[in-house]
C-alpha cells in the first residue's frame, strides 16, 4: 500500500543527484514499480522517515544510562560457572 505523501503538490522540490550500485538501483525500480509511485516519490518518502527515525534514535539506551551501575554489586562475577545452575541442562 503505498504510502500517503502530506507534501502539498505545489512545493518546490530541489533536484539531488546519488550514486547507488546497480542492485540497489534495481531494487528502487522494483519496489516503485510494485508501490506504483514514482523512484523519486519513493526515495523522498524513504529519505524523511529514515530522518525521522534518526531524530527519535538520539534518546540514549537504558544501557548507556546504566554504564555507572556495571560492577556496584557484590557477588559472584558470572553465574553461567556454577554447575548447580546447569544440572539438567540440555536433557
Amino acid at each position: 500500500m503505498p504510502l500517503v505523501s502530506a507534501r502539498p503538490a505545489a512545493v518546490p522540490m530541489k533536484t539531488i543527484s546519488i550514486k547507488v550500485s546497480q542492485v540497489l538501483a534495481a531494487r528502487i525500480e522494483d519496489a516503485a514499480e510494485a508501490t506504483e509511485r514514482s523512484k523519486s516519490d519513493l526515495l523522498r518518502d524513504a529519505i524523511e522517515q529514515y530522518l525521522i527515525r534518526g531524530e527519535l534514535s538520539t534518546a540514549r539506551s537504558f544501557s548507556s544510562e546504566a554504564t555507572d551501575l556495571s560492577g556496584c554489586l557484590e557477588g559472584p562475577d558470572d553465574l553461567s560457572f556454577n554447575p548447580r545452575h546447569l544440572e539438567g541442562y540440555g536433557s
